[in-house]
């Protein structure tokens, strides 16, 4: 298989949106404009490149994984370190629209607006292979201010990988900055 051509996407059919069921079955007006998606407006196409991956996973003495590099005898071996060179796709699919999102109290309804995605990532082997290591669905979603609870706008990835993890992460709004991001340095192998 040639992994050039290769495209993780999502399809929505042309008519799919959210939209409020009238109790009265009536026809609904015309959708208002979708709601912003903020910072998550550039959150469009396809991304292919190459990475890096480490990962300290457990190594199960019925499976074994087995080791380029013998291990010394008496040297525990229910863990290991495990480092990947990845090919890595990430697709965007169109912006789902107006997402409804039910007030509670005093708090009117929200309608949020988010990005659905895919993302694949392959491990290169040392004899050039790739084989598949992740894949993951997912949605980045822009919430906009909230008076309950008193918060700003948010974003939040919601994220599925099909061995059993689900991820919820959610993190406010700051205004942008100009110039690049300060990011500390981290010890992988102290922390």
């Amino acid at each position: 298989m040639d992994d050039t051509k290769a495209r993780a996407s999502i399809s929505l059919a042309s008519d799919f949106l959210f939209g409020e069921l009238r109790p009265d079955h009536k026809v609904p007006l015309p959708a208002a404009p979708p709601p912003p998606l903020g910072p998550l407006a550039s959150f469009v196409g396809d991304f292919v490149g190459n990475g890096f991956n480490t990962i300290f996973r457990p190594n199960s003495a019925t499976t074994p994984t087995k080791l380029p590099n013998p291990i010394t005898p008496g040297t525990p071996q229910d863990n290991v370190l495990e480092l990947n060179l990845t090919s890595e796709t990430l697709s965007f699919s169109k912006s789902l629209g107006s997402v409804p999102n039910r007030g509670t109290g005093t708090q009117k309804d929200a309608f949020l607006n988010g990005v659905p995605y895919v993302q694949s990532i392959n491990d290169i082997t040392i004899h050039g292979e790739s084989v598949g290591i992740h894949f993951e669905p997912g949605i980045w979603i822009h919430v906009p201010a909230t008076t309950v609870p008193p918060l700003g706008e948010t974003v939040a990835r919601m994220a599925s990988i099909p061995h059993g993890t689900t991820i919820d992460a959610q993190g406010l709004v700051n205004p942008a900055t100009p110039g690049r991001p300060t990011i500390a340095a981290v010890d992988t192998i102290r922390e």
